[in-house]
């Protein structure tokens, strides 16, 4: 099966979103996120923590 580049993912809406609530993003947050998208044949994911008084989030590309 032919995977759609990561540009393309974004224009079919095709995203993975992943909701933390942490003080900080941990190697183990981001090493879930790219498994997630291994196992869902995505390329893009938004990992976002609510912690902070500031929004923080990454934008994680495989």
């Amino acid at each position: 099966m032919q995977q759609d580049p990561p540009e393309l993912d974004a224009a079919n809406h095709r995203l993975l979103i992943e909701l933390k609530c942490a003080d900080a993003f941990a190697k183990q947050h981001i090493s879930q996120c790219l498994n997630y998208l291994r196992v869902a044949g995505l390329h893009i994911c938004l990992l976002i923590n609510f912690e902070r008084p500031k929004l923080e989030w990454k934008r994680l590309v495989r």
